[in-house]
């Protein structure tokens, strides 16, 4: 027979459980880290250990189950081993582990036919001879040119950007103008005054 008394305590115990934060359903696993096991003593009086692992917690409090891994031969499972006789006891989280993602490759938009994207130009100086034959990305400024024709040239790049000019159709060239701008194509010859 269930008295008013034991009603009461049970609808305060369900409204507390109501009320309360929910609990975690996820417990993090752990596992031992790896250890010594006190095998004996030496006839100095020195602890002999040998390693182990300590696979998990013993029956009684403060015991543990272990395998220990002799050098000399076989690991065997020893249970119940006090806390005492191991070195340290240090529990680890144990992390699951997840599915690798293997990265996929990127479908990039590249130009097939190299004849769009570079193109192909000589640098003469005033007497004719030929400077340099050179291959360009088409996006890049003269300046890159003309860096190029003054080093193969065996100029400086301070002295070249005063006393060098470059010139296309009678018209000189900026270092910012691009092959576009100049209507500049594969093959055409860019002339180098010094």
């Amino acid at each position: 027979v269930e008295t008013a008394l034991q009603r009461q305590e049970v609808a305060t115990e369900a409204k507390a459980n109501a009320t309360a934060p929910q609990k975690r359903r996820f417990q993090p696993r752990f596992k031992y880290a790896a250890t010594e096991f006190q095998t004996g003593k030496s006839k100095t009086g020195e602890s002999i250990w040998a390693n182990c692992d300590i696979l998990r917690a013993g029956q009684l409090p403060d015991t543990y189950d272990i395998t220990v891994r002799p050098r000399s031969f076989a690991p065997y499972n020893i249970t119940g081993v006090p806390a005492s006789s191991l070195k340290k006891v240090q529990k680890v989280r144990q992390f699951t582990a997840m599915k690798s993602h293997t990265p996929k490759q990127l479908k990039l938009a590249r130009q097939e036919d190299d004849s769009t994207s570079v193109i192909k130009l000589m640098v003469n100086d005033t007497k004719g001879n030929v400077v340099m034959d050179l291959k360009m990305m088409k996006k890049s400024p003269m300046r890159t040119m003309m860096k190029m024709a003054c080093e193969k040239a065996r100029i400086s790049w301070f002295k070249c950007e005063k006393k060098v000019n470059f010139v296309w159709q009678g018209n000189p060239i900026h270092p910012d103008d691009s092959f576009k701008s100049l209507g500049l194509e594969s093959g055409h010859t860019i002339l180098m005054v010094k």
